[in-house]
Protein backbone atom coordinates (compact mmCIF):
# COMPACT_ATOMS: atom_id res chain seq x y z
CA UNK A 1 0.00 0.00 0.00
CA UNK A 2 3.07 2.45 0.62
CA UNK A 3 3.88 2.45 -2.97
CA UNK A 4 -0.29 3.71 -3.34
CA UNK A 5 0.30 6.63 -0.54
CA UNK A 6 1.60 9.56 -3.44
CA UNK A 7 -1.14 8.79 -5.76
CA UNK A 8 -4.05 8.49 -3.67
CA UNK A 9 -2.90 11.89 -1.55
CA UNK A 10 -2.75 13.84 -4.66
CA UNK A 11 -5.77 12.54 -6.04
CA UNK A 12 -9.38 13.81 -5.56
CA UNK A 13 -11.82 11.75 -4.52
CA UNK A 14 -15.57 11.35 -4.50
CA UNK A 15 -16.75 9.37 -1.24
CA UNK A 16 -18.82 6.07 -2.01
CA UNK A 17 -20.52 2.66 -0.95
CA UNK A 18 -21.28 -0.55 -1.94
CA UNK A 19 -22.94 -3.61 -0.34
CA UNK A 20 -23.22 -7.05 -0.81
CA UNK A 21 -26.67 -8.26 0.77
CA UNK A 22 -26.79 -12.02 1.78
CA UNK A 23 -29.95 -14.44 1.86
CA UNK A 24 -28.37 -17.89 2.35
CA UNK A 25 -26.03 -18.97 0.43
CA UNK A 26 -27.35 -16.06 -1.98
CA UNK A 27 -25.77 -12.48 -2.77
CA UNK A 28 -28.25 -9.42 -4.22
CA UNK A 29 -26.52 -7.69 -7.44
CA UNK A 30 -28.06 -5.50 -9.36
CA UNK A 31 -27.75 -4.20 -13.15
CA UNK A 32 -27.17 -0.99 -13.97
CA UNK A 33 -29.50 0.40 -16.41
CA UNK A 34 -29.31 4.02 -15.25
CA UNK A 35 -25.88 5.13 -14.42
CA UNK A 36 -24.93 9.04 -13.94
CA UNK A 37 -21.29 9.15 -15.82
CA UNK A 38 -21.91 6.07 -18.15
CA UNK A 39 -19.75 3.67 -16.16
CA UNK A 40 -21.00 0.47 -15.79
CA UNK A 41 -24.03 0.71 -17.73
CA UNK A 42 -25.71 -2.81 -17.93
CA UNK A 43 -23.11 -4.38 -15.57
CA UNK A 44 -24.08 -6.30 -12.56
CA UNK A 45 -22.58 -5.17 -9.16
CA UNK A 46 -23.34 -4.51 -5.18
CA UNK A 47 -26.00 -2.03 -4.01
CA UNK A 48 -24.12 1.30 -3.56
CA UNK A 49 -23.28 4.57 -5.19
CA UNK A 50 -22.04 7.74 -4.57
CA UNK A 51 -22.56 9.73 -1.25
CA UNK A 52 -23.49 13.15 -0.30
CA UNK A 53 -23.35 13.80 -4.04
CA UNK A 54 -26.73 16.00 -3.88
CA UNK A 55 -27.71 18.77 -1.92
CA UNK A 56 -30.57 16.86 -0.06
CA UNK A 57 -28.14 14.08 1.92
CA UNK A 58 -24.70 16.43 1.26
CA UNK A 59 -23.44 15.31 5.27
CA UNK A 60 -24.85 12.05 5.07
CA UNK A 61 -22.45 9.75 6.36
CA UNK A 62 -21.19 6.39 4.50
CA UNK A 63 -23.62 4.42 6.60
CA UNK A 64 -26.54 6.66 6.10
CA UNK A 65 -25.79 6.71 2.32
CA UNK A 66 -25.38 2.85 2.42
CA UNK A 67 -28.81 2.68 3.67
CA UNK A 68 -30.23 5.41 1.39
CA UNK A 69 -28.79 3.59 -1.59
CA UNK A 70 -30.44 0.03 -0.93
CA UNK A 71 -33.66 1.91 -0.71
CA UNK A 72 -33.36 3.88 -3.62
CA UNK A 73 -31.52 0.93 -5.58
CA UNK A 74 -33.77 -2.33 -4.82
CA UNK A 75 -36.51 -1.16 -1.93
CA UNK A 76 -34.89 -2.84 0.96
CA UNK A 77 -33.99 -1.68 4.21
CA UNK A 78 -31.00 -1.96 5.91
CA UNK A 79 -31.26 -2.00 9.90
CA UNK A 80 -27.06 -3.09 10.53
CA UNK A 81 -23.99 -3.69 8.16
CA UNK A 82 -20.76 -4.61 8.47
CA UNK A 83 -18.11 -2.57 7.68
CA UNK A 84 -15.64 -4.83 5.05
CA UNK A 85 -13.01 -2.54 4.12
CA UNK A 86 -12.29 -0.06 1.04
CA UNK A 87 -11.27 0.39 -2.01
CA UNK A 88 -9.99 3.33 -3.59
CA UNK A 89 -11.14 3.60 -7.68
CA UNK A 90 -8.40 6.07 -9.20
CA UNK A 91 -8.65 7.18 -12.90
CA UNK A 92 -6.25 8.52 -14.33
CA UNK A 93 -6.54 10.87 -17.79
CA UNK A 94 -9.86 10.58 -17.07
CA UNK A 95 -13.38 12.37 -16.93
CA UNK A 96 -14.58 9.95 -14.60
CA UNK A 97 -14.22 10.99 -10.56
CA UNK A 98 -12.20 8.78 -8.56
CA UNK A 99 -14.01 6.74 -5.81
CA UNK A 100 -12.86 6.28 -2.57
CA UNK A 101 -15.79 3.30 -1.88
CA UNK A 102 -16.17 1.88 2.08
CA UNK A 103 -17.61 -1.86 1.49
CA UNK A 104 -20.20 -3.29 3.41
CA UNK A 105 -21.55 -6.64 4.23
CA UNK A 106 -25.18 -6.62 5.11
CA UNK A 107 -26.12 -10.45 6.49
CA UNK A 108 -29.80 -11.95 6.00
CA UNK A 109 -31.19 -10.85 9.62
CA UNK A 110 -30.11 -7.40 8.97
CA UNK A 111 -32.22 -6.22 5.76
CA UNK A 112 -35.91 -6.07 5.70
CA UNK A 113 -38.12 -5.63 2.58
CA UNK A 114 -38.73 -7.47 -1.11
CA UNK A 115 -36.01 -6.36 -3.76
CA UNK A 116 -37.54 -4.72 -6.57
CA UNK A 117 -36.97 -3.43 -9.92
CA UNK A 118 -36.38 0.74 -9.83
CA UNK A 119 -35.36 3.04 -12.37
CA UNK A 120 -32.02 2.88 -11.87
CA UNK A 121 -31.30 -1.52 -10.93
CA UNK A 122 -32.69 -4.62 -11.68
CA UNK A 123 -31.80 -6.75 -8.67
CA UNK A 124 -30.99 -10.40 -9.07
CA UNK A 125 -30.07 -13.22 -6.62
CA UNK A 126 -26.92 -15.09 -7.54
CA UNK A 127 -25.22 -17.65 -5.76
CA UNK A 128 -22.15 -17.05 -4.02
CA UNK A 129 -19.99 -19.41 -5.39
CA UNK A 130 -21.02 -19.07 -9.12
CA UNK A 131 -20.91 -15.07 -9.26
CA UNK A 132 -21.16 -13.22 -12.59
CA UNK A 133 -17.83 -11.86 -12.72
CA UNK A 134 -17.92 -11.83 -16.68
CA UNK A 135 -20.96 -9.57 -16.37
CA UNK A 136 -19.68 -7.17 -13.50
CA UNK A 137 -16.74 -4.59 -13.80
CA UNK A 138 -13.67 -5.94 -15.08
CA UNK A 139 -11.78 -6.16 -11.54
CA UNK A 140 -14.44 -6.79 -9.09
CA UNK A 141 -13.33 -10.96 -9.70
CA UNK A 142 -10.35 -9.41 -7.65
CA UNK A 143 -11.44 -8.27 -4.58
CA UNK A 144 -15.33 -9.28 -4.20
CA UNK A 145 -14.35 -13.27 -3.55
CA UNK A 146 -12.10 -12.09 -0.19
CA UNK A 147 -15.46 -9.78 0.97
CA UNK A 148 -18.06 -12.78 -0.25
CA UNK A 149 -15.57 -14.85 2.29
CA UNK A 150 -16.23 -12.17 5.01
CA UNK A 151 -12.35 -10.81 4.84
CA UNK A 152 -11.77 -7.21 5.68
CA UNK A 153 -9.95 -5.45 2.79
CA UNK A 154 -7.75 -2.39 1.69
CA UNK A 155 -7.68 -1.85 -1.90
CA UNK A 156 -6.49 0.26 -4.85
CA UNK A 157 -7.48 -0.15 -8.45
CA UNK A 158 -5.71 2.39 -10.76
CA UNK A 159 -7.04 2.75 -14.02
CA UNK A 160 -5.59 4.72 -17.10
CA UNK A 161 -9.16 5.95 -19.06
CA UNK A 162 -11.29 3.24 -18.15
CA UNK A 163 -8.65 0.53 -18.74
CA UNK A 164 -7.36 -1.14 -15.53
CA UNK A 165 -3.35 -0.61 -15.35
CA UNK A 166 -2.66 -1.43 -11.84
CA UNK A 167 -3.74 -3.41 -8.74
CA UNK A 168 -3.25 -3.75 -4.84
CA UNK A 169 -5.11 -6.16 -2.35
CA UNK A 170 -4.46 -6.45 0.82
CA UNK A 171 -6.37 -8.62 3.53
CA UNK A 172 -6.25 -6.48 6.99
Amino acid sequence: MDKYQDLISETSFQKACVGFIEQGDNILLGRRIKVSSGLGLGKWSGIGGKIGDEEDFANETVEEGMIREAKEEVGIDIHRMIYAGNIKFIFQNSHLQSLDTDIFYIEEEDWSGTPRATHVMEPQWYSKVNMPYDRMFGDNYLWVPSVLLRKKIMAVNVFEGKENVDFFLEEV
